[in-house]
């Protein structure tokens, strides 16, 4: 699983458009106001999923 903040009121526009990508390794997201729990398919995949997010938004960690 991977916690994403995001500014108010964008969570829920973002996991959708999460939610309609080609990522293989995403199941689904949940969002809230500002924050979206993204969950990884692999039960041991969470590490490598936050670190690929945050190549997307290049935010290298």
């Amino acid at each position: 699983m991977v916690i994403v903040r995001t500014p108010p009121g964008a969570a829920q526009y973002l996991a959708s458009a999460i939610d309609h990508t080609d990522f293989h390794a995403i199941l689904g997201t949940i969002a809230g106001d500002d924050t979206i729990l993204v969950i990884s398919r692999d039960p041991r995949g969470g590490e490598d999923l936050a670190a690929a997010l945050l190549r997307l938004a290049d935010r290298r960690p």
